[in-house]
C-alpha cells in the first residue's frame, strides 16, 4: 500500500476513534488545519480551517458564540500559521483577545503550538499561553511541545510529523487525540 494511502487510512481510523471518544460530549474544536484534520461528527463542532491564524479565530468567535456557550468544553490550538507565515509580531496580544472572547464558564483545553522547524518562537508563545491560562478561569494547557519532543534538548520526534515538519502524522494525531481525550474526560 502506498504511503499516502496508508496515511489516509490511518487518519480515517484516528478520526473515527476520536469521534467515538467524543460521544456524549458537546466539544467545540477551534484552530487551523491541524485541528480541522480531526474531522467532524454529530456530537462535536470542528471550527478548524486550513491556513487560518489567530485573526480568523478572533473574527469568527462572535458567530460561533452560541455553539461555544452550549459546549461542554472547548479545545483550542492556534498560532502555528501565524508563526509559519511570519505574522507573529503581535501574536500574544491576539491570543489575549481570544482568551477574553471565549466563554469562561466553559472549560478550555488550550493546546500549545507544536514544535516547528528551526524556530524558537513557538516556545516563547507557549510560555505566554501558559501564563495567560494561569489567570484564566477553567483553563487547562495541553503542552504539545512536551508531547512531541524527547530528551533534555527537547528534540522533535520525527514520527509525529509529516515531511513539512509542521503538520502532524497519524502517529502525532494519535498522541494528541489521546492527550486531548484524557483532558476532556
Amino acid at each position: 500500500m502506498p504511503a499516502k494511502v496508508f496515511r489516509k487510512t490511518q487518519m480515517a481510523l484516528i478520526r473515527m476513534q476520536f469521534a467515538r471518544s467524543m460521544v456524549g460530549r458537546r466539544v467545540s474544536l477551534l484552530g487551523d488545519s491541524i485541528t480541522m484534520n480531526l474531522g467532524h461528527a454529530m456530537h462535536f463542532q470542528n471550527f478548524g480551517a486550513t491556513g487560518s491564524g489567530s485573526d480568523y479565530i478572533i473574527e469568527s468567535i462572535p458567530k460561533w458564540l452560541p455553539q461555544l456557550k452550549k459546549a461542554s468544553s472547548i479545545s483550542l490550538m492556534t498560532g502555528t500559521n501565524d508563526i509559519w507565515q511570519g505574522y507573529d509580531k503581535e501574536l500574544e496580544m491576539r491570543l489575549s483577545v481570544i482568551a477574553k472572547l471565549l466563554p469562561d464558564n466553559v472549560p478550555l483545553i488550550w493546546s500549545t503550538i507544536p514544535p516547528q522547524r528551526d524556530s524558537d518562537r513557538p516556545q516563547q508563545v507557549n510560555a505566554f499561553i501558559k501564563e495567560l491560562a494561569a489567570y484564566r478561569y477553567n483553563t487547562i494547557v495541553l503542552d504539545t511541545w512536551d508531547l512531541f519532543t524527547f530528551g533534555i534538548a527537547k528534540s522533535t520526534i520525527p514520527d509525529y510529523f509529516l515531511e513539512d515538519q509542521v503538520h502532524l502524522s497519524p502517529a502525532g494525531y494519535r498522541k494528541w487525540t489521546q492527550a486531548l481525550d484524557s483532558h476532556l474526560s
